[in-house]
């Protein structure tokens, strides 16, 4: 996926989550249920975390699952944010989640 692409598509995600943790789902517009579809994860760093997942599913790393790497590499997935807070509440709230 086209970098700027992806970032472009979420600008706004990714500036409501600059400088603070947040609680993001990677989702695909079939998944409905936050807590048993896509990927939930933390991050400090938004912008870096997600393209990270992008750039190791490009490479179709066994550490993702193959519906993660085609949402993914399809460009068709989404980013929500869930919660954001402290690096403490939002490790709490994954928990609770996954």
């Amino acid at each position: 996926m086209n970098s700027v692409k992806w970032t472009k598509r979420f600008s706004d995600t990714l500036e409501k989550a600059k400088g603070s943790f947040v609680v993001y789902w990677v989702s695909s517009s079939l998944h409905k249920d936050v807590k048993t579809e896509g990927y939930v994860g933390v991050s400090g760093n938004l912008y870096d975390r997600v393209g990270s997942h992008i750039s190791k599913c490009k490479k179709k790393s066994k550490l993702y699952p193959q519906e993660m790497i085609a949402s993914l590499n399809s460009e068709e997935f989404n980013l929500t944010i869930l919660y954001q807070g402290s690096e403490d509440y939002c490790y709490t709230k994954e928990l609770e989640l996954r």
